[in-house]
Order: C-alpha cells, then sequence, then structure tokens
C-alpha cells in the first residue's frame, strides 16, 4: 500500500515538473474576437469589414506573429481604403513590422494619395534609418 502511495506521488511529481518548462500559449483577444477570426474577417467581400478587422489586428501586430503577415496582405485589397487601413495598421504597429518594408515600398507608388502618405509615414516610423 505505501509503495503504491509513493509511485502515485513520484507520477504527479514528475508530470507537474514535466509541464513547468513549456510556455503556455494565451491565445491573444480582440473586442472580444480571437486573432484568427479578425484575420478570417479580411477575407469577408464588405470593405468595412476589412477594414474594421486592420483596426482590431493593428492592436496586437507587435505581438502577435500571425497579425503583421495578414495585415500586409491587405496592402493588395482592390479598395482603396482597405489598402490604407492596411498601412495604417503597420504604421501603427511600428518597428516590429519591420519586415514588410518592402511591401511598404511598394505601397508608396500606390494610385491612391492617402495610401502613398501613410506608407512614407509607416516607412518612417518603422525603419527610419534605412
Amino acid at each position: 500500500m505505501m509503495r503504491v502511495r509513493y509511485i502515485a506521488i513520484f507520477l504527479c511529481t514528475v508530470s507537474t515538473v514535466a509541464g513547468c518548462g513549456k510556455p503556455k500559449v494565451q491565445l491573444q483577444s480582440v473586442h472580444g474576437q480571437t486573432v484568427e477570426h479578425w484575420i478570417s474577417e479580411l477575407k469577408r467581400r464588405d470593405p468595412k469589414a476589412r477594414i474594421a478587422a486592420l483596426s482590431a489586428l493593428q492592436s496586437v501586430g507587435a505581438v502577435d506573429p500571425l497579425a503583421v503577415p495578414a495585415i500586409t496582405g491587405a496592402l493588395d485589397d482592390k479598395v482603396a481604403k482597405v489598402r490604407d487601413a492596411a498601412v495604417i495598421a503597420l504604421l501603427n504597429t511600428g518597428p516590429p513590422a519591420k519586415d514588410v518594408v518592402a511591401a511598404l515600398e511598394k505601397a508608396k507608388s500606390d494610385s491612391d494619395a492617402m495610401v502613398r502618405s501613410h506608407a512614407e509615414a509607416a516607412l518612417e516610423r518603422i525603419a527610419p534609418n534605412d
């Protein structure tokens, strides 16, 4: 009986210690929705839904590795206001969006003046020395 108790204590200890070194995955939430939800909203037909999704994603762009690539994809949207919202989201993300400098350089030649202007500002904030 005592042996069973020692084995049970040992197994509990091992299972507890085994989980100690693992980081806990915490899903980011914005306005009560996950990042994955907002990324899926970028695929909706309604430009207002895509703009709302970009607005939500900008708040987690610095901490969630899925946000910046999703925002960057919106730079190719057919609707200028959506492209502008994507540039603004990257601007507000700041230096963590440094991997998208090439996409922002391309946005500097966008057909829409606001997109071009915000792309300039985003590049100044994200990569000021480049």
